[in-house]
């Protein structure tokens, strides 16, 4: 899916995670945004693909991919030891075509990025789901088996924490697992021993690179300063919210959740409740942060941004299709009523396939920023370009070979890219892009252009025709001589 999508690294961050990495373990305590650059889960994988691949594209995507595995393996092992093999395949599959995972330009109507970047959600939902599964299976056994088990468990759900810190809500389902589950409380110990030292191991590489042991919890505290004032019923909504606004496909998973609370009502089916407890120990806190308890100055504001739900997208397919598969077994009076039932289903699930597939055609493919990558190289005598401060992120990858060899040796210089008007400083060549200024440079500003991609639209290279006017200040000759 990975290879399939292919963006452009774009400027999320991912950007700042991987340039953290690069500069590991000398990362400047004042540097920005650390929240996001701390996170030792997402860095340390970040830096060893570094190390492998060279700081170039290759790198990033390997990190991507790695990181995207835990989710693909977490989702399957979730439906596998719940519902059996067809449930855990199915869950895999929806999961990983739906365009919260395969749109990720952040200028479309779906932003997730985590098929195509390096972001904690999918690594932390991924690795709370293969600790779950091993709860589970821990209950089928006794003695060594079943206390290697919650071991293993606490590891990897400690893992989850170092990806993304909020996780930590999610520990409190631990607990009603074990009751739901029947195995003994006091074993709790075996999976709360490895997540603490897990932690440890996190806050001790903190104390070392960062001189805080608590940075990252620190960090987020900075950027959790409360949002603006909303009434508690849209805070209560706000999971609905970023399912219904950002795609419509999004309803998928709200469905997941309809049939997992009906199929619980009908059924009191174990596999349901344990997936409903899963869902209420994110909802439920970040909820109640997002605006319920406080509606005039919530913690959490980003609750209606679909990846930061992803830790519960598993259970939400998980039980949905776990409650089609409870309900076909008990109307299987006959034959024929079978047949129909696997019709219906298989209908379903091939209009879902066709709906989204077709929304991966129309992504971005990093073809045109691989052009400029070429024409660059063939044009050592640019010694500077000017672009956006978003655009130059995705740049720094295409200055370069997909394994980090430089390929261009200019320098970049940036303004903000929230400007509407391009600064009169800027005379070239300037890189522009669709993230760049709302006005582009054109003919009658006095812009002429000398590259485009050939799609005559993603990326452009212009520069500023001198002017004659002495009472031009600001208007310079272009640093690129005509070609």
């Amino acid at each position: 899916m990975l290879w399939q999508v292919l963006p452009p690294p774009p400027f999320t961050d991912s950007i700042h995670v991987f340039r953290a990495a690069r500069l590991w373990p000398d990362i400047p305590v004042d540097a920005a945004p650390l929240h996001q650059m701390c996170r030792v889960g997402l860095l340390l994988p970040s830096w060893a693909a570094q190390q492998i691949l060279g700081y170039g594209q290759a790198a990033y995507y390997a990190t991507s991919l790695f990181l995207m595995s835990f989710f693909a393996v977490g989702c399957y092992l979730s439906g596998r030891v719940l519902f059996g093999d067809g449930v855990g395949l199915f869950t895999v599959v929806l999961l990983l075509v739906h365009p919260f995972f395969t749109i990720v330009d952040p200028y479309v109507e779906s932003v997730n990025a985590s098929t195509g970047g390096i972001l904690p959600d999918a690594p932390a939902a991924g690795l709370f789901a293969i600790g779950f599964a091993a709860v589970v299976v821990a209950a089928r056994r006794d003695g060594r088996a079943q206390a290697g088990l919650l071991l293993a468990s606490g590891v990897v759900l400690g893992a989850a924490f170092l990806c993304r810190e909020f996780v930590a809500f999610m520990y409190a389902a631990v607990p009603v697992f074990f009751l739901l589950l029947g195995i003994p409380l006091r074993r709790i110990l075996l999976v709360a021993a490895p997540v603490a030292g897990v932690a440890a191991l996190g806050m001790l590489h903190n104390e070392l690179v960062f001189g805080d042991a608590f940075v990252t919890l620190h960090a987020a505290e900075s950027v959790a300063d409360g949002g603006a004032s909303i009434p508690w019923y849209v805070a209560l909504g706000r999971l609905f919210e970023a399912m219904l606004t950002s795609h419509w496909q999004g309803a998928v998973l709200l469905t997941g959740l309809a049939l997992t609370i009906v199929g619980w009502a009908l059924t009191r089916d174990r596999g349901l409740a344990l997936c409903l407890v899963w869902f209420l120990s994110l909802w439920i806190p970040l909820t109640l942060l997002g605006g319920v308890l406080n509606g005039k100055d919530p913690d959490f504001e980003w609750g209606y941004l679909p990846r930061y739900w992803t830790p519960i997208f598993p259970p939400l397919i998980v039980g949905g299709l776990g409650t089609a598969v409870i309900l076909s077994r008990r109307i299987r009076a006959g034959l024929p009523r079978t047949i129909t039932t696997t019709a219906v289903a298989s209908a379903l699930l091939l209009v879902y396939l066709v709906l989204t597939v077709q929304q991966i055609q129309p992504v971005e493919r990093d073809a045109a920023w691989n052009e400029l990558r070429g024409w660059l190289a063939k044009h050592q005598n640019l010694t500077l370009i000017w672009t956006d401060s978003y655009s130059a992120q995705t740049l720094q990858f295409y200055t370069r070979s997909p394994f980090g060899r430089p390929l261009w040796h200019g320098r970049v210089e940036t303004f903000l890219h929230e400007r509407a008007l391009l600064p009169g400083k800027v005379t070239g060549p300037l890189l522009h892009t669709r993230y760049g200024a709302k006005t582009p440079p054109s003919l009658e500003s006095g812009w002429r252009s000398i590259w485009k991609s050939s799609d005559g639209a993603t990326l452009s290279v212009w520069i500023r025709e001198p002017k004659t006017d002495p009472r031009c200040a600001d208007c310079g000759p272009p640093h690129l001589a005509r070609p």
